[in-house]
């Protein structure tokens, strides 16, 4: 199990443009494979999972990967989880669940 946060690139578009879910690298490294294009995220009230494209340079370069989705973007706006206060995004669990597929769980 992971501890993610929401992520934003600074605009909180209301289209969902520009959020996805911050992922520790540690986690990245353990609970994601390098050989994923995509992965599949099953958010809560949301009957159908979300593919999400793996941004190889974005996600697996740097120190601080994130997985981008206009998708997750609407989610946290539908469900109040988005926009944030300044530096206290929401925090979620995303579990393992099979291979490239994980469920996201907001945590209280």
């Amino acid at each position: 199990m992971m501890e993610v946060t929401a992520w934003n690139n600074g605009y909180h578009a209301v289209t969902g443009g520009g959020y996805g879910l911050e992922i520790k690298v540690a986690d990245r490294d353990r609970y994601f494979d390098k050989e994923w294009k995509t992965v599949r995220i099953a958010l809560a009230g949301i009957p159908d999972e979300i593919e999400i494209y793996v941004v190889e340079s974005f996600f697996w370069e740097g120190d601080c990967p994130a997985l981008t989705s206009q998708s997750i973007g609407l989610w946290l706006i539908e469900n109040h989880y988005a926009p944030w206060p300044k530096r206290k995004p929401p925090r979620f669990r995303l579990e393992p669940d099979g291979d490239a597929r994980f469920v996201l769980e907001k945590i209280d």
